[in-house]
């Protein structure tokens, strides 16, 4: 009864498709050499991805130029990018990629030497949809570049500065003056310059914030503190190693009910 019935098998395109998503860069990267069939899946699974993460160490490790050329070529879907601590980056070559990136969302640069500010300059003007950015230890961010994200960035969310000792202090009071409708969390430990004028301007302006972390800025006082209690929204704050912050202050954001963190 069964001898006219058939059954077509699904084919390898099928099977590969539903196996890519699950396989690390290493093994796409082998599976990309198998075969005619698999190197069309994984080409087109680049292409598409939205998400880039070459933050886990036993991936950027084996990566080199001509890898992340390859991940990145044809893609104009990215969402989010983790270049944390990459090393391997053609500059000019990512500024095109960077170009193409119009719906990116995040990308965290964070101790990412080998790029300059050309990069943020190129980001700044091509990735306008931004709402999360983390430049964590890059030194070499510059004050113009900085002020050049606070200009083009109108949706950020979230951003990271930690350690970027060119910002300027005046850079700061700007960017809660342009975007404190939109922040949430910021971090600006070891930014120097930092003072009781821009933490001012973050309780003027910041009125979304709700953690904020300015360790290290040994400038800021009490008198400054006193200000940021009354921003409603905020729920924690990192004060470590700011030496003009005494009790009085930490008593301010205590009765505030803002959760000082260590």
């Amino acid at each position: 009864m069964y001898e006219d019935e058939t059954y077509t098998y699904p084919s390898i395109h099928f099977w590969l498709h539903l196996v890519v998503k699950h396989l690390s860069l290493r093994d796409l990267f082998n599976l990309r050499a198998v075969c005619h069939e698999s190197y069309i899946v994984v080409t087109e699974y680049f292409r598409y991805m939205s998400d880039l993460d070459l933050s886990i160490v036993s991936e950027r490790n084996r990566l080199t130029w001509e890898h992340f050329h390859l991940l990145t070529n044809y893609n104009c879907s990215f969402r989010r990018i983790n270049l944390s601590n990459i090393c391997c980056l053609n500059e000019i070559l990512f500024h095109e990629i960077l170009a193409r990136q119009t719906r990116l969302r995040s990308i965290d640069l964070s101790c990412a030497y080998k790029v300059t500010n050309e990069t943020i300059n190129c980001l700044a003007t091509n990735c306008t949809l931004v709402e999360r950015l983390i430049l964590r230890y890059c030194h070499w961010l510059s004050d113009e570049s900085f002020r050049l994200i606070t200009d083009r960035l109108e949706h950020l969310v979230e951003l990271d500065v930690t350690c970027c000792w060119n910002i300027e202090d005046q850079s700061v009071q700007m960017l809660f003056v342009k975007r404190g409708s939109t922040l949430k969390h910021v971090c600006l430990s070891k930014l120097y310059s930092l003072s009781d004028w821009s933490i001012r301007s973050i309780a003027t302006y910041g009125n979304r914030l709700s953690y904020l972390d300015i360790s290290h800025c040994w400038r800021v006082t009490d008198h400054s503190i006193e200000a940021l209690c009354k921003i409603g929204q905020l729920q924690q704050i990192s004060i470590s190693n700011c030496s003009l912050i005494t009790i009085v202050g930490r008593r301010h954001l205590i009765d505030s009910g803002i959760q000082i963190l260590s």
